[in-house]
C-alpha cells in the first residue's frame, strides 16, 4: 500500500473588499513531481473526513481531537487549504 504525504502549499483566501475576486498565497517555494496532486480542503470537509475516519477505526480519538484543534485555528477568511499529495 502506497503511503501519500500532505503538505499545506498554500491557502484560498477570501478577498479583503466585497465584490472583489478571492485569491490564492502560496506559502513557499515549492516544486511537483508527475503524479503529484493539489487538492482544495475545507474547513467541514476535513471535519467531515475526521469524523469518516473514527467511524471507520481508522483514527483513534486522541489523534482526531488533535486533527479538529489545527482545524478549529483556521482563520475564518481561508476558504480552502491548498494541499499537495505526493507518493512517498
Amino acid at each position: 500500500m502506497a503511503k501519500y504525504k500532505r503538505t499545506v502549499i498554500g491557502s484560498v483566501l477570501k478577498s479583503k473588499n466585497p465584490g472583489e475576486l478571492d485569491y490564492i498565497k502560496i506559502k513557499d517555494a515549492i516544486s511537483f513531481a508527475a503524479g503529484d496532486t493539489i487538492s482544495l480542503e475545507s474547513r467541514e470537509s476535513r471535519l467531515a473526513s475526521i469524523d469518516k475516519a473514527l467511524a471507520e477505526g481508522k483514527m483513534d480519538e486522541d489523534m482526531a481531537a488533535k486533527i479538529r484543534d489545527s482545524v478549529d485555528k483556521m482563520p475564518t477568511f481561508v476558504r480552502f487549504n491548498l494541499v499537495k499529495v505526493s507518493k512517498e
